[in-house]
């Protein structure tokens, strides 16, 4: 009698306190998809509060992708991670273009052979309603060298949901 009174309040403790710690991770990822800009007259707009996502930050990032720059931290935070979640922002293939599905498919296998260790959203520019570039700093290891650089990955709006259409490599 005892034991289903035990399970019937750890039951209500837990219904309590769940919705609580996903508003409380999906507040962290905030941080990192809903950043301040301004403009630098050069049609970009630089992100003035982008934190660098590394290891640790990574291994809780699972940002909603409602904003071009939830694709491209969710797409990276998975590669720091070394999983394979980055796939779910990955467009659907029959919005590609032959080209575009040969070019990302070499991309992704260039990636591939990559460590990454590092990586801040830098900023911006709208190339279209449904298109963004998203210039990002990272760092990586190939083949045990440490290399880092800013180069732009581009975004696309896709039947509600944003993709990181080209990952730059």
């Amino acid at each position: 009698m005892k034991s289903v009174w035990l399970r019937k309040f750890f039951f209500a403790l837990l219904i309590l306190i769940l919705p609580f710690s996903s508003f409380a991770e999906e507040k962290n990822n905030e941080k990192y998809t809903h950043l301040k800009v301004k403009s630098d007259n050069k049609g970009w707009e630089i992100y003035i509060d982008s934190a660098t996502i590394d290891k640790n930050i990574a291994k809780s990032l699972y940002p909603k992708l409602n904003t071009p720059e939830a694709a491209v931290v969710y797409f990276y935070a998975s590669k720091i991670r070394d999983d394979d979640e980055y796939k779910k922002v990955l467009p659907p293939i029959e919005s590609l273009s032959k080209r575009n599905k040969r070019k990302l498919k070499y991309k992704l296998e260039k990636m591939s052979k990559w460590k990454f260790i590092e990586l801040k959203l830098v900023k911006r520019k709208k190339i279209n309603k449904t298109q963004y570039w998203i210039k990002i700093y990272m760092k990586v290891s190939i083949k045990g060298r440490i290399d880092q650089g800013t180069d732009e990955a581009e975004v696309s709006f896709i039947n509600g949901k944003w993709y990181l259409s080209m990952p730059p490599t």
